[in-house]
């Protein structure tokens, strides 16, 4: 799992650094200070890491949302550019 790959200390969750990691390596182009929102954005419990609860729903959002919601999710993701996950996790 892309998860676990990224996860060096084997703690179960992501800190900072790991998550910057692993967003370096996907590419995708964003600054520090974006990779910095993010990584807050996506740790709903405010715990200062991502478990493999939270990182699976920034990956994979139309799965684990109500049926509402990824009807929502679906016509505003349209306005999102791909390569920005901050569309996926900030939930627009």
């Amino acid at each position: 799992m892309l998860f676990q790959l990224f996860d060096n200390d084997e703690s179960g969750e992501l800190d900072i650094k790991e998550f910057r990691f692993l967003i370096k390596k996907l590419r995708l182009g964003l600054t520090d200070d974006r990779i910095l929102a993010l990584f807050r954005t996506i740790d709903v419990d405010n715990g200062g890491t991502i478990d493999d609860k939270e990182f699976v729903r920034l990956f994979f959002p139309l799965i684990i949302m109500p049926p509402t919601a990824r009807l929502v999710m679906r016509r505003r993701s349209r306005l999102c550019r791909v390569q920005d996950l901050m569309c996926l996790a900030s939930g627009l």
